[in-house]
């Protein structure tokens, strides 16, 4: 078989031909080939960012909607991207209308990654009450440990009002982290309120951890004056399902939710024991025995069976 064909050149030295295949190797591949790859690359980019781009623009149509249809409309879009709509959706926190705040917080209850709970966490300041409670009750749908973290700082040290909802909304997550969250707020919490409803979540649970904590809210009498928060919860979703309820015939025209305007920290804490261990030692809600002889029952009961767990076999 016959090689490559050599010439030789002026200088004496051997030259390839274009059969070689030192001059193969260095052929340039074709300026069409480099666009195509180039339009092919630009493909992919929009590609993978086709969600971005539409929560911006979905974000910017939305601050600029002005009817509350319009409105719900790119709500609903940013909300079916999830986490990718976070970044779009943080300017929109930053506006003056807090109307507008709240479905940017609305779109974060639908993504769970970090910047998502990070967006509510912000909001747990917003200056508006509605709002910062859609936040914190956000973080509560999230359930996750920096959302259970946030809630249990906002109920021992955010103001009052805040302070009930985080611990309302630590009740609905029902994690371990959440239980000892709640354990906490009854024995650490200033506001009358968060301790209250961390005593009703504990009962709602059933957390057989809180009994200790729970007897030693025994000698707390410090009052609660007004509706809590999950007792308005309740109030609104009752009135949501209301006209259903009338029209199937479930309940009668005017049925209404009765809630308490006043709470007890020691007889929530004795209804809360109750339910948990079965045992009332006389009490009950309308008072048949006294605080004093109540808390006295229940110290005795419990250092009777903290001394049986411990002599116990494990």
């Amino acid at each position: 078989m016959q090689g490559p064909t050599t010439i030789m050149g002026n200088t004496g030295v051997p030259r390839p031909t274009s059969g070689s295949p030192t001059v193969s190797g260095k052929r340039r591949i074709p300026l069409t080939w480099w666009i195509i790859a180039g339009m092919v690359l630009l493909w992919l980019a929009a590609l993978l960012s086709r969600n971005a781009i539409r929560a911006q623009w979905w974000a910017y149509r939305l601050a600029a909607a002005k009817t509350p249809t319009a409105r719900m409309t790119y709500f609903y879009r940013l909300a079916g991207l999830g986490d990718a709509a976070i970044p779009a959706v943080s300017g929109v926190l930053r506006s003056d209308d807090p109307g507008l705040r709240s479905f940017a917080v609305a779109v974060a209850h639908h993504a769970s990654g970090e910047e998502a709970t990070a967006l509510l966490v912000r909001a747990c300041d917003d200056a508006d009450v509605d709002v910062a409670r859609l936040a914190i009750q956000g973080l509560g749908v999230h359930g996750d440990e920096a959302g259970v973290k946030a809630l249990w700082s906002i109920a021992v040290a955010g103001d009052q009002h805040r302070a009930m909802i985080a611990a309302a909304a630590l009740a609905g997550v029902n994690s371990d982290s959440a239980k000892k969250a709640l354990i906490d707020v009854v024995r650490r919490s200033p506001h009358t309120g968060a301790r209250i409803e961390a005593i009703k979540g504990l009962e709602a649970l059933r957390v057989e951890q809180a009994i200790g904590v729970l007897v030693e809210a025994l000698n707390d009498g410090a009052v609660f004056k007004g509706v809590t928060e999950s007792d308005t919860a309740a109030v609104r979703v009752f009135e949501t399902a209301r006209n259903d309820l009338v029209r199937e015939s479930k309940v009668p025209e005017d049925a209404s939710v009765r809630v308490e305007d006043r709470h007890v920290i020691w007889e929530c804490a004795a209804k809360a024991l109750r339910t948990i261990t079965g045992h009332s030692f006389d009490f009950s809600t309308e008072g048949a025995a006294t605080q004093p002889f109540v808390a006295e029952a229940w110290r005795k009961w419990w250092q009777v069976t903290k001394a049986k767990d411990r002599t116990s076999p494990p």
